[in-house]
């Protein structure tokens, strides 16, 4: 019946949901696991609050006091992505 097979299209949307969420969720811990190997404190630091977080680069310069512009933390991180 049409119930039945919109349940169904339900269940296997459900399905390919959890699936796309456990990647996520595992992409999220290779992240963690990759920031938390970085010997440098700043730029785990950096990382995590841009990446992890998700904060503004204006958030990022604001938390790690003076000094800190947002361009000059952006610039930091795409140079050590760059080389690293």
């Amino acid at each position: 019946t049409k119930i039945n097979r919109k349940r169904a299209l339900l269940r296997k949307r459900k399905a390919i949901q959890e699936i796309r969420l456990s990647e996520i969720e595992n992409m999220i811990l290779d992240v963690e696991e990759y920031i938390n190997s970085v010997e440098n404190s700043e730029f785990r630091i950096l990382l995590r609050m841009h990446f992890i977080d998700g904060k503004t680069w204006e958030e990022i310069a604001e938390s790690m006091g003076e000094g800190y512009t947002a361009e000059g933390c952006k610039k930091k991180i795409q140079r050590f992505l760059r080389e690293n």
